[in-house]
């Protein structure tokens, strides 16, 4: 449990957009990356199936 806490926060932090800085006037913006849109696609799939397991969960349970 602890290790996919970890494993999961790291994907999280690798999901998010770095921050660059334009060369011409100094402003800050942001811009996905390769890395970082493969990360975002793996972190919503594991959102998403968490979803999917709970109200598995829950049907099952309301069933009986």
């Amino acid at each position: 449990m602890v290790v996919g806490g970890i494993l999961m926060a790291l994907v999280f932090e690798v999901s998010r957009k770095p921050q660059f800085r334009c060369e011409k006037c100094g402003v800050p913006f942001g811009a996905h990356t390769l890395t970082s849109r493969l990360f975002q696609i793996l972190w919503a799939w594991f959102v998403i199936s968490l979803a999917v397991g709970i109200i598995w969960v829950f049907l099952a349970t309301v069933m009986q």
